[in-house]
């Protein structure tokens, strides 16, 4: 039975949220064509937007921003919109003018917000989300700061080592029905490295399909357990609203049970040995 005072928060996060991507969003950042006079302040105002509906989903432990991920490797990722990470653990990499440079092995997850996607920005969106997931797995053996699973660590197979990655937008303008995810993704990116959900406000929301002990449930890891799972969509429902639970649970779980690893900081500067004198 679900509580009634929780349902009621979370209701008006969503309709919120909602609003602030489709009515207020027109209002205010288009004009009377329909065109967008205010690109850089509508994606701030949108990704902000983002932001609080998911403050309220994930344990209140992690922080959110948005920056670069970076690794010991020299490797630094595209901008994301939004970074999932642990504070107690991040240090503050952070240029002059303000822009924040994450440790990957403090990130738990990441997003990117978008507007109406076509085919091509769709493809473009999924795939910058799985080669920035890949630069965690550059780093070898790290040192657990916490695990919740009882798996041995081996090489990020587990889901819960790896970044989770999700994608929001307003609406796919193509046909979903005809939708082939083997065909969106680049060949060289392993199935472990697709997205984790995909939330669109107008049309619905993307996970896969997983059987455990004989049932059949809806997953939010795309390789489980050695298998690669198929997708499964479901849409808004009746309410409309349907598709923002189900998201906020399984970010929820996936945040609750991400990996978090020792960002070493020997390993991001570049250090040499000086002359050494040791008192006799």
């Amino acid at each position: 039975m679900a509580n009634r005072i929780f349902q009621a928060l979370l209701n008006e996060k969503i309709e919120i949220f909602k609003n602030s991507l489709s009515n207020t969003a027109t209002e205010i950042y288009f004009n009377e064509d329909n065109k967008l006079i205010h690109s850089l302040e509508y994606g701030i105002y949108r990704e902000n937007a983002c932001k609080d509906f998911i403050k309220f989903i994930i344990p209140s432990k992690f922080s959110i921003d948005d920056g670069f991920l970076i690794n010991t490797n020299d490797r630094v990722s595209t901008q994301c919109d939004i970074v999932i990470y642990d504070s107690n653990h991040t240090p503050l990499f952070e240029s002059g003018k303000k822009q924040r440079f994450f440790p990957m092995e403090t990130v738990i997850a990441i997003g990117e917000v978008k507007s109406t996607l076509s085919k091509q920005d769709f493809k473009n969106a999924i795939n910058k989300l799985s080669k920035i997931k890949t630069l965690r797995t550059e780093i070898e053996n790290p040192s657990v700061i916490y695990r919740r699973t009882d798996n041995q660590f081996k090489n990020y197979e587990h889901p819960s080592d790896q970044i989770f990655t999700f994608l929001i937008c307003k609406k796919l303008d193509f046909n979903l029905k005809d939708l082939d995810f083997d065909n969106y993704y680049d060949k060289d990116l392993k199935y472990r490295d697709r997205h984790n959900i995909i939330l669109s406000i107008d049309d619905g929301i993307f996970l896969y399909k997983h059987t455990v002990n004989e049932k059949l449930l809806t997953w939010h890891y795309p390789n489980s357990q050695g298998l690669d799972l198929k997708n499964r969509f479901v849409n808004p429902g009746d309410g409309g609203q349907n598709h923002f639970g189900i998201f906020s649970s399984h970010l929820f779980m996936a945040t609750q049970d991400a990996s978090i690893f020792y960002p070493e900081f020997s390993k991001y500067s570049q250090q040499t040995m000086g002359t050494i004198v040791d008192e006799e």
